[in-house]
């Protein structure tokens, strides 16, 4: 036993990335009283000020980026956690596998992947009623544990760019601007010809991609 319980949350994501600007505050205002942080980072140090920011928030941050499996796993069992919460879930660049050796006695998925991992070894999964409806847990290995209103947490202290004009965009000025700002592999020709059904619905709309 600890005074403390110990959490630790496991991503490649603590630098200049969607996750980091979600929970940047939520690290910053746990218990330290009750709860003992560590961050495990298994992704590259941009040297950004959010990476640093995140440094902060912990009091415990382990560089794993040159880690292979064999020897992550090792350091990780020797940091005595009680709950080990991982971020990435089977996303991009992911090492959701290595919760495969138990390394806390309770093992949480959260945030960057809000569908079920399918491991027996992941014990719960952090939604909300509706990423995840409680009737639907049986389409989940994980238990479902609800936040009320969203599982996904917005920090409201960060740098925000100025913010940019219609005329800066090259945007119409009185058009109704439809937007997805997602990675272009996620957009699908079903989703895209849906979205091509609502432009002919719309003759003064516009859709505005990321890339």
């Amino acid at each position: 036993p600890h005074p403390r319980i110990r959490i630790a949350y496991l991503s490649s994501d603590f630098k200049n990335h969607a996750t980091a600007y979600l929970m940047i505050e939520m690290l910053e205002a746990h218990d330290r009283e009750k709860f003992e942080i560590f961050a495990l980072s298994y992704g590259i140090n941009d040297q950004s000020a959010m990476r640093t920011r995140i440094e902060n928030s912990v009091e415990h941050f382990i560089e794993l980026c040159d880690f292979s499996e064999k020897e992550a796993v090792p350091v990780i069992s020797r940091l005595g956690l009680d709950i080990l919460v991982d971020l990435k879930g089977y996303t991009q660049e992911n090492c959701s596998r290595w919760l495969r050796y138990r390394l806390a006695p309770i093992q949480i998925s959260w945030l960057g992947y809000p569908g079920t991992l399918g491991a027996p070894w992941v014990d719960y999964l952090i939604a909300d009623k509706v990423v995840a409806p409680h009737e639907h847990q049986w389409m989940y290995s994980e238990k479902l544990l609800h936040l009320p209103g969203s599982y996904q947490p917005v920090a409201r202290n960060r740098e925000c760019a100025a913010r940019p004009t219609r005329k800066d965009e090259l945007l119409p000025e009185n058009a109704l601007v439809l937007c997805s700002f997602n990675q272009t592999y996620k957009i699908t020709s079903e989703v895209f010809s849906c979205w091509l059904r609502i432009l002919q619905k719309l003759p003064h709309a516009v859709l505005w991609l990321w890339a």
